[in-house]
């Protein structure tokens, strides 16, 4: 295995509110396995669920999730059941579209500070969800004019 090789990535959020969002990533099923401090008031959280890793850090400037340059896109068995679940709690799901080129099944949700979460269902026949998702980004992206040949 070659050491110098980036193995994860996690996303790092600015949040407004931080037990506020701790809370909405928890109706998602993460759960926090780390703050700072670790004893008082949380300033930063490190939520995780299996391969769902979230950071969160609590600032004092405004959050306009709105002008977010990322797109967080999640991925879950069932896609039925967590809208009904979210919905019981209160939380603002989308409907269930279809995403394709992307995944067959995927809805839109907003946290606390506006940043739009992508949740698609993993299919089970589908072995390698991301593959669907990069294919999606490669038509997401804009083109570039090409070369004009004589």
């Amino acid at each position: 295995m070659t050491r110098d090789l980036v193995r994860g990535l996690t996303p790092f959020v600015h949040v407004s509110q931080i037990e506020r969002s701790i809370a909405f990533y928890e109706t998602l099923g993460l759960t926090v396995e780390r703050t700072f401090p670790p004893d008082g008031r949380a300033t930063w959280a490190y939520l995780r669920n299996g391969d769902a890793r979230v950071m969160l850090q609590q600032v004092d400037e405004e959050v306009d999730g709105a002008a977010q340059a990322v797109l967080f896109y999640l991925f879950v068995d069932d896609l039925l059941s967590l809208r009904e679940r979210l919905i019981g709690q209160g939380v603002e799901a989308g409907e269930i579209e279809d995403g394709r080129p992307g995944p067959t099944r995927e809805l839109r949700l907003r946290d606390p500070d506006g940043f739009l979460l992508m949740v698609a269902e993993i299919e089970a026949e589908e072995a390698h969800p991301p593959r669907r998702l990069r294919a999606r980004m490669r038509l997401m992206r804009p083109r570039q004019p090409r070369p004009h040949r004589a």
